[in-house]
């Protein structure tokens, strides 16, 4: 297995002493450790200083260990932990970035009381203590060192004038007892001024001893396990004593307690806390992670399909959006290794823009792929893969002969949308094997929720349409149909969302004059949108989706997404949805070109285009009009069958297939 560690690992804080310690623990129980941050300090000494950061390597599993205020929401990895420092200062700012992980790792149980009191799901919120390296070999006592060793650690100049002044007043100098004082460079001079202070220049005390120098995690812990007792004021010391099972005394505490520690000296040992031995919490760590582990993934120690998508998956076309959705799935869901083919142009949106950071990690990644992904069937590739597959996401229309042409020759497999659309490539000729169904998944362009039961919870029905101003979305369609079944008395409104586009003069006429003229249906107009997408008609009971050819069904699966039922031409959605019996009647359009003309090569690797009937389509809103209750019907369909619909059952059912047609290539091979 492997795991990303995001962290401070260089330092004496005890957050990086931690960290180190799961790092030790992971690797010692066989993991491979991936450092993918660490701060730009001086390391304490070399022995500290981890391996430099791996970024380019696919993991099973990312864990930040960090304060809440530092937490990344928006990592990619299989399994997602955040191992909190400082969580009672977690804030309600603070709770989406929490909710966003599989699971948050907090140290106590008061810590997890806070959490969980801010919003955060209980039971994602668990317990797991600070780890600490607990030494194999407990060293001698420092040169000189009799009697009682107590060990004080990193002493500010108050602590340390109490200190001195306790040591002096209640330990005789005979006594067969050593303080030993452990800090920064400069102490030694600092526990000078202190003595001459407290005893006079010929004043004597017992044995004590300076370390001004700092120790690393081996050397500190190995002090701590010898010695009688550790004063300190760090949470991180007292968290290693209970590990170590030596006493600790708070600096912070009543002086008298020190006083008393100094002059009793009595055998105080406790127990040392097995559970918080770093291997231990390894093993307790990679229970959790193996508790969200997707069902079926296979750990990179036991090999994974490589997948390569083409670097058409950076362009900004509908088509490239949708693959890098699904990349972004692949990625996270870990059934499969992603990287990017090499050549793209990756361009940043922003620091807090998850998706360019998590494909130029996939894409920085060497990778000799069992499966290349692209979106175009005829665009052949220099990459030596064993099985080529191309996403088709047209939803509407007739199969082209140049992509039935190109199975076995540029693309071994197609990927279509839904059922209907591969019907039509089978009986175009395309081989049975060859064309999979890979529903393409819903994602809001909105804020809006998704919509309940409520078709006829007011008069007035209201009909969304999305689109270019063109002929191609079928635009001027919909205005027929809607002249012919909607009259100026009738209870409907026709709501037109324009997209920014190409826009004909001819269909644009159309739409203003149904706009002025006072006999036809309502007209709401919105502001024109930069994409496709369902925002702009969220609040509608329909969206009317009729495109001539090029659509890609994203506006159709926003509206699904948000409990909007859909009128289109697409057998699958039509009786899903509206519960109709029958397709909206179709036929080939006369536009439709020959392959040997030079327009028609343009269009050879296009889908055919259709035309819907504007009496079918008219038929269909008198149909609605009349029976408001197959409305909520669809309503209530669309909402139950949302599961079906996110871009992870798409990512799910695409990494399925992958995993099966690589071992048959596998086998192939051999």
């Amino acid at each position: 297995m492997r795991i990303a560690l995001r962290s401070v690992l260089i330092g004496d804080g005890g957050d990086a002493a931690a960290a180190r310690a799961i790092h030790t623990g992971l690797t010692n129980a066989g993991v491979d450790v991936v450092v993918e941050g660490r701060d730009t300090g001086v390391p304490v000494t070399a022995i500290d200083a981890p391996a430099p950061p791996e970024r380019n390597l696919p993991v099973d599993a990312h864990i930040q260990w960090c304060t809440p205020a530092d937490l990344d929401p928006d990592v990619v990895a299989p399994v997602r932990v955040a191992k909190l420092c400082d969580a009672g200062t977690a804030t309600g700012r603070d709770v989406a970035a929490m909710t966003a992980m599989d699971e948050v790792w907090v140290s106590s149980a008061a810590e997890r009381s806070h959490v969980v009191g801010l919003g955060v799901p209980a039971e994602r919120v668990v317990l797991v203590h600070d780890p600490v390296q607990v030494p194999s070999l407990v060293p001698d006592a420092p040169p000189g060192a009799h009697g009682d060793l107590l060990v004080a650690l990193t002493p500010t100049a108050d602590e340390l004038a109490n200190i001195i002044a306790a040591w002096t007043e209640v330990v005789p100098a005979e006594a067969d007892a050593t303080l030993l004082i452990a800090g920064d460079p400069g102490l030694r001079r600092a526990v000078v001024r202190v003595v001459q202070r407290v005893t006079g220049r010929t004043g004597e005390l017992a044995d004590t001893m300076v370390i001004s120098e700092r120790l690393h995690d081996g050397e500190r812990l190995g002090l701590m396990g010898i010695a009688h007792a550790v004063i300190s004021s760090d949470p991180r010391h007292a968290h290693e004593c209970r590990a170590l099972g030596v006493p600790h005394q708070d600096l912070a505490g009543d002086p008298a307690a020190l006083a008393s520690l100094f002059r009793h000296r009595v055998d105080t040992s406790i127990p040392a806390d097995v559970r918080l031995d770093a291997d231990a919490i390894a093993a307790r760590v990679l229970e959790r992670i193996g508790a969200h582990r997707p069902h079926g993934a296979r750990g990179l120690d036991r090999g994974r399909v490589r997948v390569m998508v083409r670097a058409d998956v950076l362009g900004a076309d509908p088509r490239a959006a949708a693959l890098r959705r699904l990349t972004m799935e692949l990625l996270s869901q870990g059934r499969v290794d992603v990287a990017i083919e090499p050549g793209g142009a990756i361009r940043t949106t922003g620091r807090g823009d998850a998706l360019p950071r998590a494909l130029r990690w996939a894409a920085a990644r060497p990778q000799h792929p069992d499966v290349l992904i692209g979106t175009d069937p005829c665009a052949g590739s220099a990459i030596d893969a064993a099985h080529r597959v191309a996403m088709v996401q047209w939803r509407f229309g007739g199969a082209p002969r140049a992509w039935i042409d190109a199975l076995g020759d540029t693309v071994d497999e197609l990927w279509v949308p839904t059922d209907d659309v591969r019907d039509g490539f089978l009986a175009a000729g395309a081989p049975d094997d060859r064309v999979t169904v890979v529903p393409l998944g819903c994602e809001l362009d909105g804020t809006s929720p998704p919509r309940g039961r409520g078709g006829d919870r007011r008069s007035v029905l209201r009909l969304g349409w999305s689109g270019t101003l063109d002929w191609e979305s079928g635009l001027d369609l919909v205005i027929a149909a809607y002249r012919t079944a909607v009259a100026a008395a009738d209870p409907v409104s026709l709501v037109v969302a324009p997209v920014d586009g190409h826009t004909d003069d001819a269909v644009a006429a159309m739409l203003d004059a149904l706009v002025a003229d006072p006999s036809a249906g309502r007209v709401e107009m919105r502001a024109p949108a930069a994409g496709p997408g369902t925002a702009a008609v969220a609040d509608c009971d329909v969206l009317v989706s009729v495109p001539r050819a090029d659509a890609t069904g994203a506006e159709i699966r926003g509206a699904l997404a948000r409990g909007i039922p859909v009128i289109a031409p697409d057998r699958g959605t039509a009786t899903a949805f509206l519960g109709f019996d029958s397709p909206l009647s179709v036929a080939a359009d006369t536009r439709e070109l020959a392959l040997d003309t030079v327009d028609g090569l343009a269009m050879a690797v296009r889908p055919r285009v259709h035309e819907v009937r504007v009496p079918a389509l008219a038929e269909r809103i008198s149909g609605l009009m009349a029976d408001r209750a197959v409305l909520g019907e669809a309503i209530d369909l669309g909402r139950r069958a949302a599961g079906e619909r996110t871009w992870a059952n798409s990512a799910a059912i695409a990494a399925r297939r992958l995993q099966r047609v690589a071992l048959v290539d596998t086998h192939q091979r051999r």
